[in-house]
């Protein structure tokens, strides 16, 4: 399978999300799952077996033992109960829990994208349209990016936002030094009010979520909040929270937002969550007090009659000759 990745002009060149639904099927109904096989049930029906088989390898999603193909246990597990949408949406979980070729080319595209008017869009010129249209079409058919024919651009569907602030967090992640260099200096309230929430979320989530719980802001500093959480819609669905952590005073509740947080803020909307937490005394804080506000672009900048915003900060660049 690797000799196909290798021999391709992309990573996404041929793929289409319906053979990706045949094949796991294929695979799902047949008895005797040997290579040969599925190919002869699956090319019945679809084509570009190698590139499909190679990609759900790649993924983890389908195994190889003792020359047959298998659903990964645990994907088969979660995806028996789910429907074409949903088992899409752990497909694009898998391709971004670790680093591989279709990650890199994803971030890469989605690195395109800006924030315009509250739409993540991209307007490509002719040759960034071809460079791109593998990729393209894929997230056109899953239902990740949307065609706005009025303006002629591409827009992030809202639900797969989280997805084009994990390319922007790997695009400015520090290097090994520069991080070592932030956990040495790092604050040492501001670092004990996130282990605090940290270990406020594991507790509100439940033992059954709490493996979804990242601290984020000691891996990269630059992200644009602390911690990456869940949020569950009804009993099976899921929606990233990401939070980010205020040790405040419990007089004033005053915080700094600095401008990268309120872009990420600004980006993720109703899935950005600032925490914040008064100090109570020495590393200690009141969670009975915890004040926590979703969508904070909206509920402070947008709709700011409830809080007092200054604008003291001055940035100063030297001009080149």
């Amino acid at each position: 399978m690797k000799d196909y990745l290798a021999n391709s002009k992309n990573a996404f060149e041929p793929l289409q999300l319906r053979n990706i639904m045949h094949l796991l099927s294929v695979v799902r109904e047949t008895r005797l799952t040997t290579k040969p096989l599925v190919k002869k049930r699956y090319s019945e029906q679809a084509t570009d077996f190698d590139a499909t088989l190679s990609f759900l390898f790649e993924i983890g999603v389908l195994i190889e033992d003792d020359d047959i193909i298998k659903i990964n246990h645990a994907f088969s597990d979660q995806s028996k109960q789910l429907n074409e949408k949903e088992i899409t949406a752990h497909i694009f979980e898998r391709i971004l829990k670790k680093k591989n070729a279709y990650r890199t080319e994803l971030f890469s595209y989605f690195n395109q994208f800006k924030l315009v008017d509250g739409q993540i869009e991209y307007q490509p010129d002719t040759l960034q349209r071809s460079k791109f249209s593998n990729i393209r079409n894929f997230l056109m058919e899953s239902g990740v990016i949307n065609y706005d024919t009025d303006l002629d651009r591409y827009v992030v569907a809202p639900q797969y936002i989280n997805m084009y602030a994990k390319a922007s967090e790997a695009d400015s992640s520090y290097t090994p030094y520069k991080l070592r260099q932030k956990l040495q200096n790092i604050d040492k309230v501001g670092l004990a009010a996130e282990k605090t929430v940290l270990k406020y979320e594991k507790e509100r989530v439940g033992p059954d979520l709490a493996k979804y719980i990242e601290h984020i802001s000691i891996k990269n500093v630059s992200a644009g909040y602390d911690i990456k959480s869940v949020t569950q819609i009804g009993s099976n669905e899921l929606e990233p929270r990401y939070i980010e952590v205020k040790a405040v005073s419990p007089n004033l509740y005053k915080f700094f937002w600095t401008s990268n947080e309120m872009r990420v803020a600004e980006i993720l909307r109703k899935n950005y969550y600032l925490y914040l937490l008064p100090v109570a005394g020495h590393l200690s804080f009141s969670l009975l007090d915890i004040e926590i506000i979703p969508d904070p672009f909206l509920e402070i900048i947008q709709l700011s009659n409830s809080w007092d915003i200054e604008t003291n900060v001055v940035c100063c660049t030297l001009k080149s000759e």
